[in-house]
């Protein structure tokens, strides 16, 4: 049962975005200022401005946090999601899905341990184990060394998979 009042608001905020854009491209033509318009969101752009939108036609990107991304896998509204995520990787071999983590180093400690597991249960949801061949996990850290071995075991247990197999 969709939640009217919500749909409502959202319907409002878009318009005045949409209004908003098309204020800053006018003020851009008439002051002859072409850096405006990038200071003002658009919603002709392929991004997703909803979560019904990304329901309806899983977006081939998601940029979430682990909070979301817990909540979105108990959900059943956002199952699609995931499935549709499972059927494409199914279709072909040669599709691969890209997990990228920023800060990794920072997912220490009970944190990161929740956080490891959320992302092994992303990955079994998904039919791929952590030396999956269609599966690349992308990681970005300050502070983790190729030749240091508790770097290489940080690795092993954040993921699940031996840290040699890791390019750091």
């Amino acid at each position: 049962n969709p939640n009217r009042e919500k749909i409502e608001e959202l319907a409002k905020s878009m318009k005045e975005i949409e209004e908003t854009s098309i204020a800053a491209r006018n003020y851009a033509i008439e002051e002859k200022d072409s850096e405006v318009p990038f200071f003002f969101p658009r919603l002709d752009g392929s991004e997703m401005r909803s979560r019904w939108d990304m329901q309806d036609s899983p977006p081939d990107i998601l940029i979430t946090n682990y909070s979301m991304l817990s909540i979105m896998m108990m959900r059943e509204v956002d199952n699609g999601i995931f499935e549709e995520t499972k059927k494409w990787l199914q279709e072909s071999k040669e599709h691969i899905f890209h997990l990228i983590i920023d800060e990794l180093h920072l997912y220490r400690g009970t944190s990161g341990a929740e956080v490891s597991y959320l992302l092994k249960l992303l990955l079994k949801r998904l039919d791929l184990k952590p030396d999956h061949p269609q599966l690349r996990i992308l990681a970005s850290s300050a502070s983790l060394e190729p030749e240091n071995k508790d770097s290489r075991k940080f690795l092993k247990d954040f993921f699940g998979i031996e840290g040699e197999k890791f390019e750091i």
